[in-house]
């Protein structure tokens, strides 16, 4: 009578086990979640490759092309609800209101024109997006973020230069 308990608890313990295991294999690559979150490496999952901010049309309005000096946009500095730092080649995008974050860096696919590639995050979790950017005057931005389908995270809005500390809007 013992060992054939013994058998049913250890037979209990091996199927919890296979369980666990079969629930954490589902959610697959990446940091938990169904497996559709952001990789690692967006660059990588788009199949992008990094070129400098500078040199192409939009410099002015990217970066002043000097090694670490940051450029910061917002949509209203008396009163922003999204704001945006460029360095280098790279932004940070944070629509405060809509809980949106954007990371990602300047790159190009093939022959398209250069955009940011990086990822968006939403208390929902991480994705793969873009931030397509245009000139919309000599101080200012034209932005969109969409996700991996192309489908439209935010904007397009027009963000212009800021200084450092813009006073965040109340989002009510």
């Amino acid at each position: 009578m013992k060992a054939a308990h013994h058998r049913t608890r250890t037979g209990l313990w091996s199927l919890v086990i296979l369980m666990v295991a079969w629930v954490l294999a589902a959610c697959g690559p990446g940091v938990g979640g169904s497996g559709t979150g952001a990789d690692e490496d967006p660059l990588k999952s788009f199949g992008a490759t990094a070129v400098s901010a500078c040199g192409n049309p939009l410099a002015p309005q990217l970066a002043a092309c000097i090694q670490g000096q940051t450029v910061r946009y917002a949509d209203n500095p008396a009163q922003a609800r999204v704001t945006a730092e460029v360095q280098d080649s790279r932004i940070t995008l944070q629509a405060h209101c809509a809980d949106l974050k954007f990371s990602g860096e300047w790159a190009v696919i093939g022959d398209q024109p250069p955009r940011f590639y990086g990822t968006a995050t939403r208390a929902t979790g991480t994705v793969l997006a873009t931030l397509i950017a245009s000139a919309a005057g000599p101080a200012s931005l034209q932005i969109e973020v969409r996700d991996q389908l192309d489908q439209p995270l935010l904007g397009p809005l027009t963000l212009v230069l800021s200084e450092a500390g813009a006073v965040i809007a109340s989002c009510s």
